[in-house]
């Protein structure tokens, strides 16, 4: 099992609905090589610009047609439409937290050099697992 950072836009999609009405997204996978039962927090870009969700690789290398359709959520349709090609993972959520104690500043102080811009593999955070479990 392998941890990893990835990064949200708030501006673009509505994170929080999505996981309220479904429990889970159904995410842009990229070139990146996760695994079923990978863990992933997802780090929400400015303004709030902290670590807010904890989830679980349930299924990947999905294809476009075999995702949860989720348009309504989507604040910039665009993207949406841009984003139909190529395959997805599953990101079932394990827990949230609605506070700033994995904010950036707290992040920099543990070894990340910049706010997650892509997917980053967690080796050296491995102080985020206890921590996050310590603020639910």
């Amino acid at each position: 099992m392998t941890e990893w950072i990835i990064s949200a836009n708030g501006e673009m999609y509505d994170h929080s609905s999505s996981f309220e009405h479904y429990g889970f997204i159904d995410w842009r996978q990229g070139k990146t090589k996760y695994e079923i039962n990978d863990i992933v927090y997802i780090y929400c870009t400015s303004p709030i610009s902290s670590i807010r969700y904890k989830c679980i690789v349930e299924k990947k290398d999905l294809l476009f047609s075999e995702t949860r359709d989720d348009k309504e959520y989507w604040k910039k349709i665009e993207e949406y439409e841009r984003l139909i090609e190529g395959t997805y993972f599953r990101l079932k959520l394990i827990s949230q937290i609605n506070n700033e104690s994995l904010n950036l500043s707290f992040l920099k102080s543990n070894g990340l050099n910049a706010a997650p811009l892509g997917p980053i593999r967690l080796i050296i955070f491995s102080f985020l697992t206890s921590k996050f479990i310590s603020l639910i």
